[in-house]
């Protein structure tokens, strides 16, 4: 089902008609959704629509890529976040505290009942678990879990802290679009090398000349 350079409104109709509706009868499309339908379909390098539904949309890209993508109300933003970000060991997890409270959570929201306590935002579940705001970077089930319970986190290295870019090369080949400056270049070396290309075989003595201390 190939959409590029079609009338989309036709190519929309033409997907109703596969489904057995028309586009008045989807159901449950809030306000917007249809319109971010539309912009999402007429992407130019979307290749073939594979599914589509009230809450989501899967498709394949012209290079091969397929690529999902869901609606939720901005109430679930946060929760919805978390899910698609955590591992499931980390979901998992997460879960279980809020069972342990007879809560249940999943990527609507955090819920008592059919009350919502927290979605809108990652750090509003979180805290509500009673934990710090994990960062994506750490949601593994790693002990990043227990950490967030203690205030004991570790900081995440920023991109300003980064001073150097170690490049390993099998060749001399010139290392490109380097971002960080001081930078270092390794270059493998070509055949075996010998006893005396390996410094831990040298004297002292000759360390000492090698350094130019004598």
């Amino acid at each position: 089902m190939c959409i590029r350079d079609r009338d989309l409104s036709q190519r929309l109709e033409d997907l109703a008609e596969e489904e057995g509706t028309d586009l008045s009868d989807l159901p449950n499309i809030g306000e917007g959704t249809a319109e971010k339908i539309h912009e999402i379909l007429d992407m130019e390098d979307v290749e073939e629509v594979l599914g589509k539904g009230e809450e989501r949309i899967s498709m394949r890209l012209t290079d091969g890529l397929q690529v999902d993508f869901r609606f939720f109300e901005e109430s679930s933003l946060g929760s919805a976040m978390m899910y698609f970000t955590g591992s499931k060991a980390h979901n998992i997890k997460l879960r279980q505290l809020a069972v342990e409270r007879g809560w249940k959570l999943n990527e609507y929201g955090l819920f008592k009942g059919d009350h919502l306590l927290a979605g809108k935002s990652e750090e509003s579940v979180y805290h509500r678990l009673n934990l710090d705001w994990i960062p994506p970077e750490l949601r593994e089930d790693r002990g990043e879990v227990e950490a967030a319970q203690g205030g004991e986190l570790p900081g995440l290295v920023e991109p300003d802290q980064i001073r150097g870019d170690l490049q390993s090369r099998t060749d001399a080949h010139k290392p490109q679009d380097l971002d960080f400056m001081p930078y270092g270049v390794d270059v493998a070396r070509r055949g075996w090398p010998e006893k005396k290309d390996v410094l831990n075989t040298r004297t002292v003595k000759q360390l000492r000349k090698i350094m130019g201390m004598e």
